[in-house]
């Protein structure tokens, strides 16, 4: 019996994948802003560059994705932080 207890144990901490905090939700939305800004606008001047990232944060202030980002989970985080592209951004986050 002891030795199920200890697989149970194991499997529970295997499969227990911490949230990400306040801070690295903040990181989420710049790392998406900064892939938008790139994408869209590759070649703009760092003052453009910087005023559409603060659109793009402000629009994203109240979203869904917003309000449930501390749900998202480390591995889904690293990636997402790892990514290219907006599209493999957000792949990582579905």
């Amino acid at each position: 019996m002891p030795a199920v207890r200890w697989l149970f144990f194991a499997a529970l901490v295997v499969s227990c994948k911490p949230r990400i905090t306040q801070k690295e939700c903040d990181a989420l939305i710049d790392r998406y802003a900064d892939l938008l800004v790139r994408e869209n606008a590759p070649d703009a001047p760092p003052d453009v560059v910087a005023d559409t990232k603060a659109q793009v944060k402000k629009a994203a202030e109240g979203t869904v994705a917003v309000k449930n980002c501390e749900e998202v989970r480390r591995p889904a985080f690293h990636c997402a932080m790892s990514a290219a592209t907006t599209d493999d951004f957000e792949e990582c986050l579905e």
